[in-house]
């Protein structure tokens, strides 16, 4: 999931929270269609029952919170390679600087 669709639906399940105007059975129903697109159980814990609101919203956040560090994980994998190149290149760097000193120190 991109982090703007995690913000979507993050957005998407504070609108339905907030929302007065409608029936709990309406509030429930929207937020067992966002359960399942996000990925979250629409049953108690135990199975045996349909989530109540609580258990809902605890579950749609925890989806979204894994999908997030899901996320930040396949982000700090790339800036991990990203890290290795620069240090490789600035070990060169290092060794061709010494180099150039040896050398110089050779010709004096």
């Amino acid at each position: 999931m991109t982090t703007k669709r995690i913000e979507k639906k993050r957005n998407e399940l504070i609108q339905i929270v907030k929302m007065q105007s409608g029936t709990e059975s309406e509030r429930l129903k929207k937020l067992r269609e966002l359960a399942l697109e996000v990925g979250a159980s629409h049953l108690s814990p135990n199975g045996n029952r349909t989530a109540n609101e609580a258990e809902l919203v605890s579950g749609i956040q925890t989806a979204l919170q894994t999908a997030s560090m899901l996320n930040a994980c396949k982000a700090a994998r790339k800036a991990w390679i990203v890290a290795l190149l620069a240090s490789l290149v600035s070990l060169l760097s290092a060794i061709a600087a010494w180099a150039a000193v040896f050398e110089w120190c050779v010709r004096q």
